[in-house]
């Protein structure tokens, strides 16, 4: 079992890291989410590029563990900004199916 050990935060990197879910890496001085968590293996950290930790807010708040990358490569993506965008769209439209199905019911 993971367990997150400190609270997220965005920090500015002092050197390069990769994403732990889209795998991109990000140049000294980016801002970055930084977590820390211990697992069966020990105490470990992973930074997050903004993208990715906008989709796992939006999209993921239980904490599941996902990769990002793979999810992208399913669906044909190239980046996570195109799977951010896929996700924006598809929950834009079922709100206005839900809105629309919802002033048909006050109606009725």
């Amino acid at each position: 079992m993971t367990e997150l050990l400190k609270k997220f935060k965005v920090v500015t990197t002092r050197k390069p890291h990769f994403c732990g879910f889209c795998e991109r890496e990000f140049p000294k001085g980016s801002d970055m989410g930084s977590h820390v968590y211990v697992d069966s293996d020990g105490i470990h950290s992973i930074y997050t590029c903004e993208t990715c930790q906008e989709i796992i807010e939006k999209y993921y708040p239980d904490g599941d563990e996902i990769s990002i990358i793979k999810i992208c490569e399913q669906d044909g993506l190239k980046t996570p900004e195109e799977l951010l965008e896929k996700f924006d769209k598809a929950f834009e439209s079922e709100r206005i199916l839900l809105d629309e199905f919802q002033k048909k019911q006050e109606h009725e």
